[in-house]
């Protein structure tokens, strides 16, 4: 399978993984079917024990429907390898990575917005999103918040799905496991990074690919936090800014709701950025979905997921490299203080 390519890869390594994820994930799929009238018989026993409601039966429903999705999407991905045609070999094999390109980043929306809605109605949780409208029409740099997994589905559901919007993410090189990601996320112009890499620098300069030629229709979405937030990797950030002596531990002691950006992404992006504005997004509610004992304790039934969005034009983003970082703590000190008013 010939793949568009920003992180090539050698094909060992790659075809190994995917040896592995791939086959994983067709095994839990099986097992999971299998055993599902027994999963069920279980969960409907310990909520009637627990009598607090139906969440282990709303949990194991769930991971049926990630199951599903994820087994669906994998399928469709390889009828979309058939049907593109780029293992012919033809003379139009530029026009056939053009449309498997086009078709799989349909395929990543539809993924991403079935995930996230089927979360919504599993666990009857709601979204309150405000500032929808600043999502229409791109090119953007999408600054998300990162609490879980789940908020990386957040692009798809509401900017691709709603707008049209086609994003090229930066993702830590972890998410390769999945193999959804692994084969659509190579198809089109995204991009895998290491987060303890030894050469940073050659990190960043693969990360500075995905800001090329970006069309009215396209945007690039990154997390830079680079891990979920949590109280105690907050204490382990400010111990490690302390004991450095960084400059950037006041900025960074500040943030109460979130971790303070990594520099390199978010500045990388920004230095090949030539006419993208900057949307930030800070949301709360997806805390439920951190660890898989929140979703057996309940945490997301019933959950409001609020989300909140701002939209900076191209113009107003500083150029200057001390600027940049001011100006992007300064979001970020607006997204925590967001989310300390959002939670009450």
């Amino acid at each position: 399978m010939r793949e568009f390519e920003i992180c090539p890869e050698p094909f060992f390594k790659r075809w190994g993984r995917r040896a592995i994820s791939v086959p994983a994930l067709l095994l839990m799929a099986a097992l999971y079917t299998a055993t599902l009238p027994l999963s069920l018989a279980i969960a409907i026993g310990v909520d009637l024990y627990r009598r607090r409601g139906i969440i282990v039966i709303r949990t194991v429903l769930f991971f049926g429907h990630y199951l599903s999705i994820n087994v669906f999407a994998l399928s469709t991905a390889v009828l979309q390898w058939i049907f593109a045609g780029t293992w012919a070999g033809s003379a139009r094999v530029g026009d056939a990575h053009a449309r498997l390109a086009r078709w799989s980043q349909w395929l990543g929306a539809l993924w991403g917005r079935s995930l996230y809605r089927g979360a919504e109605r599993t666990f009857a949780a709601h979204t309150e999103l405000e500032g929808e409208e600043l999502l229409e029409g791109g090119p953007y740099i999408m600054f998300l918040r990162h609490i879980s997994v789940g908020d990386t589905t957040i692009p798809y559901t509401f900017a691709s799905s709603r707008y049209g919007v086609n994003f090229r993410h930066v993702l830590k090189t972890e998410l390769l496991n999945d193999p959804v990601m692994d084969i659509c996320g190579h198809r089109w112009k995204n991009v895998f990074i290491k987060r303890e890499s030894d050469n940073p620098e050659k990190e960043i300069a693969i990360l500075r690919e995905a800001m090329k030629d970006l069309s009215d229709n396209e945007g690039v979405a990154i997390w830079p936090e680079g891990t979920r937030f949590t109280p105690e990797k907050r204490e382990r950030v400010l111990a490690s800014l302390a004991k450095k002596n960084s400059p950037l531990y006041r900025e960074a002691s500040a943030l109460k709701n979130v971790l303070p950006p990594h520099l390199g992404g978010p500045l990388g992006l920004l230095e090949a950025n030539e006419r993208a504005d900057a949307v930030f997004c800070a949301h709360t509610g997806l805390d439920a979905t951190q660890h898989i004992r929140s979703f057996f304790n309940g945490s997301l039934i019933g959950e409001t997921l609020r989300i909140k969005l701002w939209r900076v034009p191209f113009a107003e983003i500083p150029e200057e490299r001390e600027e940049r970082i001011k100006w992007l703590f300064d979001w970020w000190k607006v997204m925590d203080a967001w989310i300390g008013e959002a939670r009450g």
